[in-house]
């Protein structure tokens, strides 16, 4: 474990932070809101991906390992955080579509539009199973649920038509897996 990793972990121990930047604002919010910060900081990751989920998660495992918070309310959080967010990219892909999206990765800060087509080229590859597999590949996973919107999801596990309700049902349990 890197020397900043067992940083956060004792300022997270000790129950408050004495770090600076992202990573103190991490553990301040883990730990005045618990579980709930938890869902709200992972929804947070997915809408802008340089907030790193692998902060925001092994801390909240560290912390439910002793006894801050329960385990089952960190992965219910983070799932439910992740889900949010995934819906959130969804709709905004279907609202918009491709053309106005591309337009809008372009000028967003720190959002690379060969992230965006790195992910559209998932979906196009894999249909909904992308959905299922992206949400747990780093950078894809932030991305994925765009172009499944964009797509409103018509190509399902094997071309098929999913749906939106089967494409939630994917990052749901991806999301529960990456947690």
């Amino acid at each position: 474990m890197s020397p900043d990793a067992w940083s956060v972990l004792a300022a997270a121990q000790g129950g408050q932070s004495e770090l600076t930047g992202l990573a103190g604002l991490i553990t301040d919010i883990i730990a005045a809101l618990g579980p709930i910060g938890v869902g709200v900081l992972v929804a947070l990751e997915t809408l802008f991906p340089p907030i790193p989920s692998e902060l925001i998660l092994p801390l909240s495992g560290y912390l439910a390992s002793r006894g801050r918070m329960s385990l089952a309310a960190v992965v219910v959080g983070a799932t439910l955080g992740s889900l949010v967010g995934a819906l959130a990219l969804y709709w905004a892909g279907a609202a918009l579509g491709q053309k106005r999206l591309r337009r809008l990765a372009e000028r967003t800060p720190l959002v690379e539009v060969e992230d965006l087509e790195r992910a559209e080229g998932w979906f196009d590859r894999h249909g909904g199973l992308a959905v299922l597999i992206g949400r747990v590949v780093p950078v894809v996973r932030s991305l994925v649920s765009v172009p499944a919107g964009v797509d409103r999801c018509r190509r399902g596990w094997n071309g098929c038509r999913c749906g939106g309700s089967s494409s939630t049902r994917s990052s749901a349990a991806a999301s529960t897996t990456w947690c």
